[in-house]
């Protein structure tokens, strides 16, 4: 964060999960002395509830999902400035469209900043104020880009496999992420020592829009699945129409009727009223054309469709 500009009296809101508030001691106590102070914000609030924290606490920096952080921008009016006090905003954890970004910084006025992450490494790239390209982060991990088994050249894009260099106690070593990436130059033009990436094809999760404008984000439907993780590999999540949505799940046994039953349940609390659904119990989920599993979509608006 600091290579994009945030300082340590900034007020970072951050849109994430729950559970991801959770900070060591050492955090906890410079936040009590003023410095790199977050306000967290869960992921499954309401847009215009995002976009009222926003304008109301004021914070400098905002971060989240780039899916999020786009729905939130069309909460406000587009001038450039009028209802928050941000610097810059720095948008993660799924693909961030030419589209997205265009948007974000038409309603916000103000720079939108992109980064790579994965769980298992925490930070892997981010975005060059001056160029654009992804500044890969060489001192703590090495990500190789692989085009048909050998390494990739600038310009052309191939998989992640990716070897952290700082967890001793558990070390993962040429980890295939399953991303699509595209190599960029050695060193950036920028003058900065880090190897690049031009481009990136990860994750991508939609807003569920459901009759009467109600929208739900995507995600929030993961959970129904993953507490039945004992008898759930894989699921996906597809919006039909307004008030139609299949959900197909991989089995590791096969369930019982009342746990079929008892998932049925979930799914209906979870969608909410006027909207349907058909579970379907699949061998295999399709990939995506970058390789990756699609666990969320909707065929009613996509920011990435």
């Amino acid at each position: 964060m600091r290579a994009l500009g945030f300082l340590p009296s900034d007020l970072m809101a951050r849109v994430a999960p729950r559970g991801a508030e959770e900070m060591p001691l050492s955090w906890r106590i410079l936040q009590r002395a003023g410095l790199y102070r977050t306000l967290p914000v869960h992921i499954l609030e309401p847009p215009e509830r995002i976009a009222r924290l926003v304008h109301d606490l004021r914070p400098d920096v905002l971060t989240g999902d780039s899916g999020v952080i786009a729905r939130v921008s069309r909460e406000f009016d587009g001038n450039g400035s009028n209802g928050h006090s941000l610097k810059f905003l720095v948008t993660g954890s799924e693909m961030l469209t030419p589209n997205m970004r265009g948007q974000i910084r038409r309603a916000f006025g103000r720079p939108v900043y992109d980064t790579y992450a994965a769980e298992e490494f925490s930070v892997l790239a981010w975005e060059c104020r001056e160029t654009g390209l992804y500044h890969l982060a060489d001192d703590s991990v090495v990500l190789e880009v692989l085009k048909d088994g050998r390494p990739a050249g600038p310009g052309e894009t191939g998989e992640t496999i990716v070897t952290g260099l700082l967890f001793r106690a558990m070390p993962f070593i040429r980890y295939r992420l399953g991303d699509q990436v595209r190599r960029g130059p050695d060193p950036c033009p920028c003058g900065a020592p880090f190897s690049t990436l031009e481009s990136i094809t990860g994750r991508m999760t939609d807003y569920l829009a459901f009759p009467g404008g109600r929208e739900v984000y995507a995600s929030a439907t993961a959970y129904v699945f993953h507490k039945r993780a004992e008898w759930i590999r894989q699921y996906d999540v597809d919006q039909v129409r307004e008030d139609f949505v299949i959900l197909r799940a991989v089995p590791r046994m096969k369930p019982s009727q009342t746990e079929l039953d008892s998932l049925k349940r979930d799914i209906t609390l979870e969608l909410g009223p006027g909207v349907s659904f058909r579970l379907e119990l699949v061998d295999e989920l399709d990939r995506g054309p970058g390789g990756k599993y699609r666990i969320f979509r909707s065929r009613v608006r996509s920011y990435y469709d």
